[in-house]
């Protein structure tokens, strides 16, 4: 389409936005408008099913309550551009720039395009891979089952979003602000969320390996079943829960490591209150026990090998004749601690990406809080302390 064309149509609609003689709606549905300038243009409401915007300067156009469906936005320049309640369902947007954007109640699930009357649709998910959100407001969007790896929503405001089932794999959420976000079943892995807002927000079931929640506020957030496995959570909160079954958790755990993993399931703690537990000797190597109440509780004789006590309070524990090599103890309290008879040293994993290899996994003593905890001579001071 030329652009002669087109401004002929931005023309008659916005004629028919101010309801007056000569208006039309627009509908450029499956029209090729890539490389087109719409800087500013005014298509609230218009159809755009299916359009090749590619390429397109959309910066501070008013796209709200527009139809996007299926549309291609790849590489557009949309920063600050309005998309309030636009449909953007199974829409191309990878590489976009959606700088400061309003999407607030934008539906960005996945969408069936079709393209003959045979009933038979091709099924396509919204992607928003590579994008820069930084700043934009999302606040009850859906992008359930969207694809966001490696975007930027840094400072974005997702308040109260739907996020189920998206894909946000190393992706950057720094600042950002998540309060009620339904994130259950997202993929997490690698995703950077330092400093956001997660108060109340449900990420059942999600996968958060290796993601950095450093200083993050997840105050009320449910975190049940979550793979965590690598993430840092230095200096966040979380609200202390209930064991849930943690009997059962454990007997799952320990059938977890004598099958290998082929059986039971690896036991994940995190923000659980387990004050005077007596955990003693028990296989609990390479569980997480992370943000969790564990003071005063007793790991006598327990073998706790690459386990992960990040962030947990273990004021006053045992850990008398406890086998802790390789476990993660960054940013405990363990004062008053009892840790005489136990093994501190390092443990061999496979080297990433290479099984022919091994490391040695050191003790991780990081911003370990350890007034009169008490070890066996010379112990001490070989991790670090």
């Amino acid at each position: 389409m030329k652009q002669e064309e087109l401004d002929s149509i931005l023309d008659k609609h916005q004629k028919w936005l101010d309801q007056k003689p000569g208006g039309m709606k627009a509908n450029l549905s499956g029209k090729n408008l890539s490389g087109l300038c719409l800087k500013g243009v005014k298509l609230r409401a218009a159809k755009l099913t299916g359009t090749n915007l590619r390429n397109t300067d959309l910066s501070g156009a008013d796209l709200s309550y527009t139809d996007l469906f299926c549309a291609n936005l790849d590489s557009a320049n949309m920063e600050e551009c309005d998309l309030r309640e636009s449909d953007l369902r199974g829409a191309f947007i990878r590489h976009t720039n959606l700088r400061r954007a309003k999407l607030q109640n934008a539906d960005l699930r996945g969408g069936s395009l079709y393209t003959d009357n045979q009933g038979d649709g091709t099924d396509l998910k919204t992607d928003l891979s590579n994008a820069n959100m930084e700043e934009a407001s999302l606040v009850n969007a859906n992008l359930s089952g969207a694809d966001i790896s490696n975007s930027c929503l840094v400072g974005a405001e997702l308040t109260n979003a739907q996020l189920d089932g998206v894909n946000l794999t190393k992706a950057d959420l720094s600042s950002s602000k998540l309060t009620g976000a339904s994130m259950q079943n997202s993929r997490m892995k690698g995703t950077v969320v330092i400093g956001a807002d997660l108060t109340g927000a449900n990420l059942q079931g999600a996968d958060i390996t290796d993601a950095d929640f450093t200083d993050t506020d997840l105050s009320g957030a449910t975190m049940r079943d979550v793979q965590l496995s690598g993430a840092c959570f230095s200096n966040s909160t979380i609200d202390l829960k209930p064991s849930d079954n943690l009997k059962l958790q454990l007997q799952h755990h320990e059938e977890w490591i004598n099958s290998g993993g082929r059986k039971g399931r690896k036991a994940q703690l995190m923000g659980v209150q387990l004050k005077d537990e007596d955990l003693s000797k028990l296989n609990i190597s390479a569980a997480a026990f992370i943000m969790c109440d564990l003071s005063g509780s007793t790991f006598s004789g327990t073998h706790c090998i690459l386990t992960n006590f990040s962030g947990s309070n273990l004021l006053g524990a045992s850990f008398v004749g406890a086998t802790l090599n390789g476990a993660d103890l960054s940013d405990t309290n363990i004062s008053g601690a009892d840790f005489r008879g136990a093994q501190l040293g390092s443990a061999p994993i496979m080297a990433s990406g290479d099984s022919s290899k091994k490391i040695d996994m050191k003790v991780n003593t990081k911003s370990v809080e350890s007034t009169n905890a008490i070890f066996d001579p010379g112990m001490k001071e070989s991790i670090g302390l």
